[in-house]
Order: C-alpha cells, then sequence, then structure tokens
C-alpha cells in the first residue's frame, strides 16, 4: 500500500509505491495542502487499482521518470519467469496431494479427516486447477468472500473460525 509524502526540503508531495517488487518514488509538481494531498491520494488509489488488476502501465503514467528503466527490467524479468517455468510449477491438487501425504504421519485421525474433507470439498475444486504461482492473495481474499456467503449443510452461514480453519 503506497504513501503520499511530502519532500521536506522543497515541501512538494511525492508517491511512495512498490510496483512489482520494486520501491517506487515519484515526485509531484504539487505544494503539501489538503486539496493538493486529496488529488495525489486519489491518483495513488488509481494507480494501486491498476496494479491490482494488471493493468499498470507505468511509462504512460510517470512518463519523464527516472524509474522506467528499472520497472521494464523487472517487468521483463517477471514475464520471462512466468514464461518460462509455468510448466514445471505444479497445480495447486498437485501440491496439496503432496503436502498431505507428507503431513498425515504427524496427525491424528480426526485432524487427517478434518484436513481431507477441506482439502477435497472446498480447496481442490475453486484451487485445483490453478498453477501454484497464479495462486495469490488477490485470488485468496476473493475466495475467502466467496466461502463467507456459501451456505453450509446445515444452513448456516459459515462462521469466521471455519474461514480462519480453510
Amino acid at each position: 500500500m503506497g504513501k503520499v509524502r511530502v519532500r521536506t526540503e522543497t515541501g512538494k508531495l511525492y508517491l511512495d509505491f512498490t510496483y512489482l517488487g520494486v520501491r517506487c518514488r515519484e515526485q509531484t509538481t504539487l505544494q503539501d495542502s489538503i486539496e493538493n494531498r486529496r488529488n495525489v491520494s486519489r491518483l495513488l488509489k488509481k494507480i494501486e487499482a491498476q496494479i491490482t488488476i494488471d493493468q499498470f502501465d507505468y511509462r504512460s503514467v510517470f512518463p519523464g521518470s527516472k524509474n522506467i528503466e528499472k520497472v521494464e527490467i523487472e517487468c521483463r524479468r517477471v514475464a520471462q519467469g512466468s514464461t518460462g517455468l509455468l510448466n514445471e510449477i505444479p497445480v495447486f491438487s498437485e501440491l496439496a496431494e503432496q503436502w498431505f501425504f507428507q503431513m498425515e504421519i504427524c496427525w491424528r485421525q480426526s485432524h487427517k479427516r478434518n484436513i481431507r474433507r477441506m482439502l477435497d470439498q472446498v480447496l481442490i475444486p475453486y484451487f485445483g486447477k490453478m498453477c501454484v504461482a497464479e495462486v495469490t492473495r488477490k485470488n485468496i481474499l476473493f475466495f475467502r468472500a466467496e466461502l463467507s456467503k456459501l451456505q453450509l449443510r446445515c444452513g448456516k452461514l459459515c462462521s469466521q473460525k471455519s474461514l480462519q480453519k480453510i
């Protein structure tokens, strides 16, 4: 989550945020005031929304930035990693099965049954065919929101405790 900050030497606002793991600080020409902070905060929220949906174009938002080269290098690295390694990264269901097989010797029978049920009824149907690299925080939060709305067998909504266990 980015922040709007003030340069102490100039009194001008700047944006401080992270994009593709790179810390980006972009200077504005605006002096520190309530109105200007509000405007820059709106811009920052827009940037963060675009980053979340993978629609952010650094060059178009900050055309004269010194960070463009650094960010573009990181973009290429991420793109190469996602195309070159996806074939080697397992899908969620495979990794879940490996994990369960390795961990089941440490668990009591009742815990083993609960985890197996959770995997078979909830997690694998939703994430099963996804590549592990594609399981992001955004996907997990969306999954939790959907899960909290689902009716359980007994007819009541999923409790917070159950959500946390899953």
